[in-house]
């Protein structure tokens, strides 16, 4: 009866094997893009006071991907990219947005759709971890009627900054074109920061940004 199962076990991971080679397909290549940021305050109150002056931040994204169909409709998906994030606030006599250059990477599960040989359409989830390379405030002084800009000091001791970040992503992603060796894509993603840029309980951030990018990818199939 052992001897039996055994042998079911094994031809179905020797069927499984034969189903990887099968289907196994490996892409790499890059990717550009937009980003729509903001923050979340770790104090309730400053957020609820900051949400109705904070504004969307746009960014850029731009880095190296990489996409690995192991069976049929399911992949890993590393990448490793540069992502501007930060946040915007507008009030009378007092605007200004806050920028923070992030190095990031992440590596994804993606289920696909299949058309023929081609997976066309793609969701996909993630977590994240990010450097926080630089970051620079910018206040308009309204009194001299110029953007005043200041470079934000990781070492200035009345901040306590954490320049490390994680959170997760969420996705989706359509091939626009593709051919056998070669692909276009378009993503849009969420990214939802878990962890505050800042240890102080009253200037703590988390970073929010939805993402628009396009990739171009060299493929082949095993």
């Amino acid at each position: 009866m052992n001897r039996i199962i055994y042998f079911i076990i094994f031809i179905s991971c020797f069927i499984f094997i034969l189903n990887i080679n099968a289907n196994a397909q490996f892409a790499i290549g890059f990717k550009s893009g937009v980003n729509m940021s903001y923050v979340r305050f770790a104090n309730e109150y400053v957020h609820e006071a900051m949400k109705p002056i904070m504004k969307l931040k746009p960014g850029l994204n731009g880095g190296i991907v990489a996409e690995y169909y192991f069976v049929r409709g399911l992949a890993v998906q590393p990448e490793f990219i540069y992502t501007g994030k930060g946040y915007k606030y507008d009030q009378t006599f007092n605007d200004g947005k806050k920028r923070y250059d992030y190095l990031q990477c992440s590596v994804a599960g993606k289920v696909s759709s299949d058309n023929r040989d081609y997976r066309v359409f793609s969701a996909f989830i993630a977590p994240y971890f990010s450097y926080w390379l630089s970051g620079m405030r910018y206040h308009m002084d309204y009194k001299n009627r110029e953007e005043q800009r200041e470079k934000i000091d990781f070492n200035n001791p009345d901040y306590t900054y954490n320049r490390l970040d994680a959170g997760i992503i969420v996705g989706v992603e359509y091939k626009v074109k593709q051919s056998k060796h070669r692909q276009l894509t378009i993503e849009l993603r969420y990214e939802h920061g878990l962890i505050s840029n800042n240890i102080s309980k009253v200037d703590g951030l988390k970073n929010r940004s939805l993402s628009l990018a396009f990739g171009y990818r060299f493929s082949r199939k095993f």
